[in-house]
């Protein structure tokens, strides 16, 4: 009540929109609602607020409850959708050649590879966690859906890893054979830069 009472008093001064605001904020706070046992937030309320304008809009009969799965399903689809766009320039960054930041590019030991993965699929799940809207279930079925359809790009940038690694130990082993036919002062020192490209493979 005391929050509406200086809602009510800030409407007097259009100067003060920020303060109203913020006061409005702490409103919608102080009354959180449950709909599917999810909390509504502002995202999930304004969500809703659109879907049954449209079903209004169109004539037909409200429900909350087909609204709110419309709206968990749209939800959760876009953010899918948003996430695998995301994740998968990432990915063919790496099968182009680019360079990530941090310095990673291909190709790279199986290990780190790997990890560039997992920590990539822990970032993407913790966004996932923090933004997607819907039912336990709802939430699952879409962040299944989004894990298998990277997977698949994962596993083309794991082919592509190795076909390049085989290349640079090809020309490793064929720069190898061609110093051991050498006599000169300068194939030590050749062989040496070889042998540790051979160890970054390993």
């Amino acid at each position: 009540v005391a929050v509406e009472r200086k809602a009510s008093d800030a409407v007097g001064r259009p100067e003060d929109a920020r303060a109203l605001g913020g006061l409005i904020a702490a409103l919608c706070c102080s009354n959180v609602r449950l709909i599917g046992n999810q909390p509504l937030g502002c995202f999930t309320f304004v969500a809703l607020l659109r879907h049954l304008v449209v079903v209004l809009n169109r004539s037909g009969q409200l429900s909350a409850a087909r609204a709110w799965e419309a709206v968990q399903h749209g939800a959760c689809a876009a953010l899918a959708l948003e996430l695998r766009r995301e994740a998968t320039k990432v990915l063919r960054a790496l099968l182009s050649g680019k360079t990530l930041p941090g310095g990673a590019r291909l190709p790279m030991t199986d290990e780190a590879l790997r990890q560039i993965l997992r920590d990539r699929r822990r970032t993407l799940k913790a966004e996932w966690e923090e933004r997607a809207v819907g039912d336990e279930g709802v939430r699952r079925e879409y962040w299944q859906e989004l894990k298998q359809a990277l997977a698949r790009e994962e596993d083309a940038v794991g082919l592509q890893n190795s076909r390049l690694a085989e290349k640079r130990l090809e020309q490793a082993l064929a720069s190898w054979r061609s110093m051991l036919h050498r006599d000169d002062g300068a194939s030590a020192e050749v062989m040496a830069q070889i042998s540790r490209g051979l160890r970054d493979l390993a």
